[in-house]
């Protein structure tokens, strides 16, 4: 960080704050609410984080539009980050800040610049994200957000995540006692990973990546995925945003079906090419073109021998199924076929880049190899319920959770905390 970052950070907190002796301010109930918040945000966000992600580099000479501009940067934050837009408490799924900006705010604001800067480098060496950076940002549903990733405390107060304010308290001193609110907040933000209901939504998203051909892949998930490529994602998903819901919370819903039925949703839904198209490229970019590509024995079987961009031997929805139909015969197990169907989609729905037309097939594509995962998996259970009818297993054998228990990996923090301390 740079003394200039550091100089535009501090006048921008000066001149939101000079909106508190304005009478715009005075007219407004809920001004002292934004005004707390908005300062808060850019006081617990590195300045680097400020400039690099969301291109905040200069001050605006009014007070207010300087307020907008931060509490603007963090709601559209959020947006971008659904992936599936739904509305309503307790239904929509939120952006969790796991080192909550206010925890850092209230302290910094007391502070001088060269005593923030040390906080904000201290931080780094300790390898924590913090604030508004998108990175440390998790989607979880609003249903666990105040009583599992904030342990029922929103303010923090009875958690621990809040820290009394000790004014004339030094940078230094203060990211001592910090460590603390620290490992109370990755504690919950961990607790909200690990809930099922967390999980389901997460195993959406794969089917949800899978459904645009990176099957498999948490790369809607991942907290390193680009913040531009998870809004693009947003508004592609928000036609199907419901019926994903739907499937994700419908009773006795198992975890490793939802991957499956959310591209079959997706599949009859039908997407935006374009959208699609664009996404693809995001996420080739982002991942160094890490997509799942035709097998030269598929590309024969489907009679194509020039690669992608001949892809549109299959450009609607007749040739798509009469190449379904070829594949079926060319393998012997529904398990094999549903595979080659899945890397075929995939192919199909990269080649749209090229060649629009090829979406459509590889929608259909994917829709049939989900289908026939969801009867493979029904046909599994079914002989396996058959089986305990018969007296063939015990129904008294160990007890099998759908949902795996999750052990929290030691964190960049951990590691370099305990590297420091020895403990």
């Amino acid at each position: 960080m740079d003394k200039e970052r550091l100089d535009f950070h501090t006048a921008l907190v000066n001149k939101i704050k000079e909106w508190e002796g304005t009478a715009d301010f005075s007219a407004g109930s809920t001004n002292r609410q934004k005004l707390n918040r908005s300062l808060n945000l850019l006081l617990g966000t590195n300045p680097d984080v400020l400039v690099d992600f969301f291109d905040i580099n200069t001050v605006p000479d009014d007070p207010r539009e300087a307020m907008n501009l931060i509490r603007g940067a963090d709601l559209k934050t959020l947006k971008d980050l659904e992936i599936f837009a739904l509305k309503g408490l307790g239904q929509k799924l939120v952006g969790h800040h796991q080192i909550a900006a206010n925890t850092l705010g209230v302290h910094l604001n007391n502070m001088s610049p060269s005593d923030r800067l040390d906080v904000y480098k201290g931080m780094l060496d300790l390898g924590q994200k913090h604030g508004m950076d998108p990175r440390q940002i998790m989607t979880i549903p609003d249903a666990i957000h105040r009583t599992i990733a904030h342990g029922g405390d929103f303010k923090g107060i009875k958690t621990g995540a809040m820290l009394p304010v000790v004014i004339g308290e030094r940078g230094v001193d203060f990211l001592k006692r910090f460590e603390s609110s620290i490992n109370v907040q990755l504690g919950m933000g961990q607790a909200a990973l690990a809930d099922p209901s967390t999980q389901n939504w997460k195993a959406a998203f794969r089917g949800a990546a899978e459904s645009i051909g990176f099957p498999n892949s948490d790369v809607l998930f991942d907290f390193e995925t680009p913040l531009e490529v998870k809004g693009q994602a947003t508004r592609l998903f928000a036609p199907v945003a419901q019926q994903v819901s739907d499937i994700v919370n419908k009773p006795g819903q198992i975890i490793q079906d939802i991957p499956g039925q959310v591209v079959e949703a997706i599949g009859q839904a039908g997407l935006d090419p374009k959208k699609v198209r664009q996404v693809q490229q995001s996420i080739i970019d982002f991942t160094g073109g890490a997509v799942k590509t035709i097998p030269k024995p598929v590309r024969q079987v489907m009679g194509v021998t020039a690669g992608l961009g001949a892809l549109d031997v299959l450009g609607n929805v007749a040739q798509a199924a009469e190449g379904i139909s070829t594949i079926q015969k060319a393998t012997s197990k529904p398990e094999t076929t549903a595979g080659v169907l899945d890397v075929v989609g995939a192919g199909l729905g990269t080649a749209a880049m090229f060649n629009p037309l090829t979406a459509i097939p590889a929608m259909v594509m994917g829709a049939t190899a989900g289908g026939m995962k969801m009867r493979i998996a029904r046909d599994v259970e079914r002989e396996r319920t058959q089986q305990v009818m018969a007296g063939e297993v015990s129904r008294y054998g160990p007890t099998v959770t759908q949902t795996p228990t999750i052990t929290k990996p030691e964190s960049d923090y951990e590691r370099r905390r305990r590297a420091r301390t020895g403990r």
